[in-house]
């Protein structure tokens, strides 16, 4: 997605985010330092689901400091930042993840990885042709891709594998993609993250996994399809 719409995409976010007025316009700044920063986002995610006995002070390539002080979540920058509970900074950086990570276009090609998918040591890769995005219905969270293995899936055969950026390994092949693209993105991170509150399954805990998978189970019932 191009900066132009990112940043609107932002701006739009914080106008509906739940934390202080007062705080938000450095939560602007801290936005847009951290657009290209999913990897930092990522680190510091895994901090927050830790309980730590020290303080914790880390620092990404934009100079934005992550640090937790007792019990406390700080974002900051050197001319001041954002003060959260564990809670209200999970879904922050959560959010943050889900409207700044990049979502391949359909068409690429892409390596898994193998952890929990499949077991066989001798197996070189697992290739997966994206065929579908943003799957999922209702409330809650959503899988950002899903695909059929390569070479040998057949897209609409129902044997599709849904998945989340984290679980890529590498990106073989890049789809084709255009200003269409663009707006799709955009309307889809709009609608699901910023108007429903949803997020990736990536993120969901067991139980919002089970009522995920129920509700899924309800769908494929009601389509004809085999649970």
């Amino acid at each position: 997605m191009n900066a132009e719409k990112m940043d609107n995409l932002w701006e739009k976010y914080i106008a509906i985010a739940d934390i202080a007025e007062y705080q938000k316009k450095y939560l602007k700044t801290l936005g847009k330092l951290l657009m290209q920063e999913i990897s930092f986002l990522y680190k510091i995610y895994a901090y927050v689901l830790e309980e730590h006995e020290q303080e914790i002070s880390e620092r990404s390539a934009n100079n934005v400091y992550f640090e937790i002080e007792d019990n406390t979540y700080i974002l900051r920058t050197d001319n001041g930042g954002i003060v959260l509970k564990k809670e209200a900074m999970q879904k922050l950086i959560i959010d943050m993840i889900g409207l700044f990570e990049d979502i391949l276009p359909l068409g690429s090609v892409v390596d898994l990885k193998k952890e929990g998918i499949i077991e066989d040591k001798e197996i070189e890769n697992f290739r997966v042709v994206i065929t579908k995005r943003f799957l999922g219905t209702g409330e809650g969270c959503y899988y950002p891709y899903g695909g059929v293995v390569y070479p040998l899936g057949i897209a609409g055969s129902g044997n599709v594998l849904s998945f989340t950026p984290a679980m890529i390994e590498k990106v073989i092949y890049r789809g084709y993609e255009d200003e269409l693209e663009e707006v799709f993105l955009y309307q889809m991170k709009m609608e699901l993250i910023i108007n429903q509150r949803r997020k990736s399954m990536g993120f969901a805990n067991a139980d919002e996994r089970k009522r995920f998978f129920e509700q899924m189970q309800r769908e494929n019932v009601k389509n004809g399809q085999k649970g």
